[in-house]
């Protein structure tokens, strides 16, 4: 019972197709078969929305996540490296337009930089649905960095 585009039967032995069966998982990467857990899911999730832990939150926990899983998991790593370098330009946009409001050339960048955040919210949301999908993202402008 194998479609196209779904050439891969469940692991676990069920008679369902592989994206149908609600087990984990498998995504093909450079002709290499990994399986996707739940775990992997939560952590590429909170890479992509670490701007709602504030703060520093929005560069550390992607950072940390890239740091720990750089070598261990390719699906963790790619997700925690396109949301690390996304919200690190962000966060540099926003700080370089914060300076120029002193001397008031940032108030006219104001628009900007909110249509610009507005833009990167949008595609975070959809880096999440795209985890949640067990697929890869790539942010806006940043490509396969």
């Amino acid at each position: 019972m194998l479609r196209k585009g779904h050439p891969y039967p469940c692991l676990t032995g069920c008679s369902f197709l592989l994206k149908t069966c609600g087990h984990d998982t498998l995504l093909v990467r450079k002709g290499l078969l990994l399986m996707i857990d739940g775990k992997q899911k939560v952590l590429a999730l909170a890479a992509h929305i670490g701007y709602l832990f504030f703060g520093v939150g929005y560069i550390l926990v992607p950072l940390v996540l890239y740091l720990i899983y750089d070598k261990q998991d390719a699906f963790i790593a790619q997700h925690a490296k396109q949301a690390l370098m996304a919200q690190a330009i962000f966060g540099v946009v926003s700080a370089v337009v914060t300076g120029l409001t002193v001397l008031l050339i940032g108030l006219f960048l104001w628009p900007l930089l909110l249509l610009l955040g507005g833009v990167w919210f949008c595609c975070s949301i959809i880096a999440c649905f795209k985890v949640i999908n067990e697929k890869e993202y790539h942010y806006p402008l940043l490509g396969r960095f």
